[in-house]
């Protein structure tokens, strides 16, 4: 009996070796038709007394023979297929595991009522919020979802333009707008520039011809003939395309010419680079390069079809002088810290919002003065000013005056306060009163805003005797100001500015200082303030909850966590010449729901994949994926009370559970970076932490045949699923089987991490890096920018350094370039992080916060003009 059980233990050990070396090779090597059959045929010839004989091509198949192997009535052979393909197949896992008795299978079958869009809306909707990028399975036609209103403006006409349909030419001026597919052509000697709704400009040449078509995420522009050049807007999402006769050129802000011929259609890029699609091929155009249709057409010259555009070089100068001017405006002392308020005992005890500001007052004057200086060396900035102060009234220039005058009368500090009132909030403005003249000057500027609009009283000045009468008579103006010896005070409401006053003249304290929020604003004194904001939080939910409708909206607030929000502040300071921003949000008890998925400071393994040249990162820690999946439930099932059945009949048509095969996999950290060149591929990584990568691998295999099956029933471009070996590794390629679809990515997992990113090369390259320990997180540059405090860790970070970026562009002329490398110089790495505690949470910078630096938005800008490409 042993023999024969060790015999057939080793005929299974045989088989099950025989069947993976058989499963191995037919994956490597697809052989001929003839001989699969013949293999068939011997290997499936054994006997069985109820399985069906024939092959195993799928998941019905296999679905079809769980009865047998559940009760063992299977071959062996067949057998360690059904186990191979269980052990591999999440569905048919779940289905062989809740299946209480064999079911016939059939075919899925479309019901006649019922939208598969909505469905996989959720599915990606509860899937973005616990990881970037899932939704990229789930592409649909991008037409369904156009939006509405006009699809281009006429911006500017020189000889002509028409409107073209079947009902004739109609001559347009500017200002007229085009819908959906509407033509728009230029006669001879016409020339006219058109804004497309998605801010890109088009220059029409003469005979030019062309409309435009809006989805969801694309624009198209369709060139019927001539010449048009288009300087496309940046876009976070989707492309701009233009489709001549015979081919497809594919953008995101750039600036690039087409021409639409008789022989051929040509393609010439200015700025940033395009892919033109034609006659079954791709090629990626970089500046100064062109491009013919035409086979055996002779080079095609840019300088000869085109010349480079006068506005990028005027825009260069601009940003250039904005760069110098932002360097010494930075060397202009700021107002000193404040570190007790006279005004403080005077704001009402009932207020909800309290703002102090310092006096800007000199620091305005010296920066006003250095503007003008800067005006009259710049020909550029200064035609700039006069069209910022063109058709504005007041213009910048007057009220930057009047700002500069009143400050001469006023105090070293200003407060601007919210009150509550019984049902309304009414503001309160609070200064002192240093100079003489104060009333004086209101009164006359009142006088002036008051004929502005027409006689209508907006501001009127009052001395505290009025008040009375105004109350009696009933408020009939927006503004009142008071000026007394030592304050001065503005509201629009009589009966506040009456009982301030009266405090202030008896020199009583109203109470406030001695409140939790008074309290709190007392201790922010006491390290010193500059520019200060906070809200009692608490207070506007109570006041909300007392006298405005909405509880459906009050018991959102709560189970999202943020009902429990008591306290916002935010200040901005100079400490030793160096600014420092922070932000609070102070709950009242332990953080829960939404509000809590930041997790406490922890370190981000992540950073380790991105390089110290990466020009953006952003990275956060969160709770467990499927506490905040919960969450998400919790909070769907409190306004739906048909959530969990819904979830339900959506995971069976996902084919796997949301939480348990896919929140479940995930671990608490994720990464996102721009981390190498912007051409003709931004060189972006994802790398986020996973608990189980095979289970999670499983998951994304049936999301993309579930994918496709969708779209063989209802004509959606399908996704294609590659798998290769690269140094021991495995590598993912899905990317969409569409000519209009940009689903394209890679991805891999190392080190308990998943990695993705639109090469393999990029994949390679992050995990060299970890390896190398050479990687953002060890750089020196990096740390200096952490804030000096006591924690060691952070629960979300974002970093920027736009100077590596000046390695991708290409084409500029040297007094371009030179431009752009004194911008980037300007423009020094910053960073932002948030500390998430267990009952607040805390957003510090050490200078302005990243995106907000002039220079920053000004390269920013830049780049997106003269850098980014397709993709």
């Amino acid at each position: 009996m042993n023999s024969q059980n060790t015999s057939k233990d080793n005929s299974k050990d045989t088989l099950k070796t025989l069947l993976k070396n058989t499963i191995d090779s037919i994956r490597a090597d697809q052989p001929n038709p003839e001989l699969v059959r013949e293999s068939e045929a011997r290997l499936w010839a054994q006997p069985s007394s109820s399985a069906t004989a024939g092959a195993i091509h799928g998941c019905a198949d296999v679905r079809a023979l769980l009865e047998d192997y559940k009760n063992k009535k299977l071959a062996v052979p067949r057998a360690l297929l059904v186990e191979a393909h269980l052990h591999e197949c999440v569905s048919c896992s779940r289905y062989f595991e809740h299946a209480a008795a064999p079911l016939a299978w059939e075919p899925a079958k479309p019901s006649a009522a019922t939208n598969p869009l909505p469905w996989k809306m959720y599915a990606v909707a509860a899937m973005i919020v616990i990881a970037v990028g899932a939704a990229a399975l789930f592409m649909q036609s991008d037409r369904i979802f156009s939006p509405p209103g006009p699809r281009a403006t006429v911006e500017s006409i020189d000889g002509g333009l028409y409107r073209v349909s079947a009902n004739g030419e109609q001559a347009v001026r500017p200002g007229d707008q085009f819908a959906e597919d509407e033509t728009l052509r230029t006669p001879n000697g016409g020339h006219a520039f058109v804004r497309l709704s998605d801010g890109s400009h088009v220059e029409m040449n003469e005979r030019a011809e062309f409309s435009v078509s809006q989805g969801r995420k694309n624009t198209t522009v369709h060139l019927e003939r001539g010449d048009i050049l288009i300087q496309a807007a940046h876009r976070t999402s989707g492309h701009l395309y233009v489709l001549s006769k015979d081919c497809r050129v594919a953008v995101t802000g750039t600036i690039f010419a087409v021409s639409s011929g008789i022989r051929d259609s040509r393609v010439m890029v200015i700025e940033g680079a395009v892919k033109v699609s034609y006659s079954g091929e791709e090629q990626t155009l970089h500046p100064g390069d062109g491009l013919s249709t035409a086979s055996g057409a002779e080079a095609v010259s840019v300088k000869k079809e085109i010349a480079w555009s006068r506005n990028l070089d005027q825009y260069l100068q601009l940003l250039a002088q904005f760069a110098s001017l932002e360097k010494k405006l930075a060397n202009i002392p700021m107002p000193g810290l404040r570190y007790s308020s006279r005004l403080l005992r005077f704001v009402p005890q009932d207020t909800m919002l309290y703002a102090s500001s310092p006096n800007y007052g000199d620091a305005l004057k010296q920066a006003d003065q250095l503007l003008h200086d800067q005006l009259q060396s710049s020909d550029a900035l200064n035609k700039w000013w006069e069209q910022v102060n063109a058709n504005r009234h007041p213009s910048l220039e007057e009220m930057i005056q009047k700002f500069q005058t009143l400050s001469q009368y006023l105090g070293d500090e200003a407060i601007f306060s919210v009150v509550q009132q019984g049902e309304r909030c009414q503001p309160l403005i609070l200064a002192e009163v240093q100079r003489a003249g104060l009333r004086e000057y209101l009164e006359s500027e009142a006088a002036k805003a008051n004929n502005n609009l027409g006689g209508r009283t907006v501001l009127q000045v009052l001395d505290a005797s009025e008040l009375d009468g105004v109350v009696a008579n009933g408020p009939g103006t927006k503004l009142f100001a008071v000026v007394l010896p030592q304050y001065v005070l503005v509201s629009p409401d009589p009966g506040l500015l009456k009982s301030t006053i009266a405090r202030i003249e008896s020199g009583s304290e109203s109470g406030f200082a001695e409140t939790p929020y008074g309290q709190l604003l007392t201790n922010l004194y006491s390290n010193g303030i500059g520019l200060l904001f906070t809200a009692d939080i608490a207070s506007l939910h109570q006041h909300r909850a007392m006298y405005q409708k909405g509880p459906r909206n009050q018991e959102d607030l709560s189970l999202s966590g943020f009902g429990d929000l008591k306290y916002l502040i935010a200040e901005s300071k100079d400490v030793n010449s160096t600014s420092e921003n922070h932000a609070v949000l102070i709950f009242n008890g332990p953080r829960h729901g939404v509000a809590s998925w930041l997790a406490a400071p922890a370190p981000i393994g992540a950073l380790e994949f991105v390089s110290p040249q990466a020009s953006a990162v952003a990275s956060f820690v969160v709770k467990k994926p499927e506490a905040m999946f919960d969450d998400l439930l919790s909070f769907g099932q409190a306004s739906n009370p048909r959530a969990q059945s819904e979830l339900e009949e959506l995971e069976s048509k996902l084919k796997f559970s949301l939480r348990d095969d896919f929140a479940s996999t995930l671990g608490g950290e994720a990464t996102l970076a721009l981390d190498g060149p912007v051409l003709p591929t931004p060189s972006w990584k994802f790398i986020i932490e996973v608990n189980d990568s095979g289970r999670l691998q499983n998951t994304l295999h049936t999301l993309v045949e579930d994918h496709n099956d969708e779209a063989s029933q209802h004509n959606y471009p399908k996704l294609a699923y590659d798998e290769t070996q690269f140094e021991g590794r495995t590598y993912y390629h899905v990317h969409a089987l569409s000519a209009d679809s940009f689903a394209d990515f890679y991805y891999t997992f190392a080190d308990g991490y998943m990695i993705a990113g639109p090469s393999r090369a990029i994949l390679v390259q992050a995990i060299a890096t970890r390896n190398s320990s050479d990687s953002l997180a060890r750089s020196s540059q990096f740390l200096a920018l952490l804030p000096q405090n006591s924690q060691a860790n952070v629960s979300a970070l974002y970093y920027q350094n736009l100077a590596p970026l000046l390695d991708s562009v290409a084409g500029l002329t040297p007094s371009q370039l030179q431009s752009l490398r004194e911008l980037a110089a300007d423009s020094k790495p910053s960073m932002a992080v948030a500390y998430g505690e267990e009952s607040q949470i805390e957003f510090v910078t050490n200078g302005k916060f990243p995106g907000l630096d002039p220079n920053t938005l000004a390269l920013t800008r830049l780049l997106d003009l003269a850098g980014k490409g397709t993709k």
